[in-house]
Parts: structure tokens; C-alpha cells; sequence
């Protein structure tokens, strides 16, 4: 992302600030499996669950600073 960033600046698409003092904000879900709801297996809620858990954070995948990181999560229940 910040090289992303860089890169649209220098073709001047973007007015860059100082790359130091940036936030990034992103989203996380949590999952929780209940086995409550209809409709899906409770296997199957648990292994989407544990799949979901172990998913890379986006400031992992996107190389992002983590203290510039402000992340604003969620849970749903399935």
C-alpha cells in the first residue's frame, strides 16, 4: 500500500503527505460459531470459523506499518 501510494504521487495523480505520519484504518470480522442458526451444518460454521481466524490481517497483506494500523473490528455470530 504505501509503495502504492508513492507510485500515484510520482505520476502526480495524488498529493502525498509526509508517508510517517499516515493512518491506514481497516476492517476485521470476527466469527463466532453458534450452531444456532439453520441452514449450515455445525461442522461446517466451525471450520468456516477456525478458516476465517487464521486469514491474514489486510495490514499483513497490504505491507502496512503496523503502528500506523488503527483496525475497527466486528463479530458475527453464524
Amino acid at each position: 500500500m504505501p509503495q502504492g501510494l508513492a507510485t500515484a504521487a510520482a505520476q502526480g495523480k495524488i498529493a502525498l503527505p509526509d508517508p510517517d505520519s499516515m493512518t491506514y484504518f481497516t476492517g476485521h470480522e470476527t466469527v463466532v460459531a453458534l450452531g444456532r442458526s439453520p441452514g449450515m451444518a455445525r461442522w461446517r460454521e466451525a471450520l468456516f470459523a477456525f478458516m476465517h481466524r487464521n486469514a491474514q490481517r489486510p495490514a499483513a497483506y497490504f505491507s502496512i506499518p503496523w503502528p500506523q494500523v488503527m483496525e475497527i473490528g466486528v463479530e458475527y455470530e453464524i
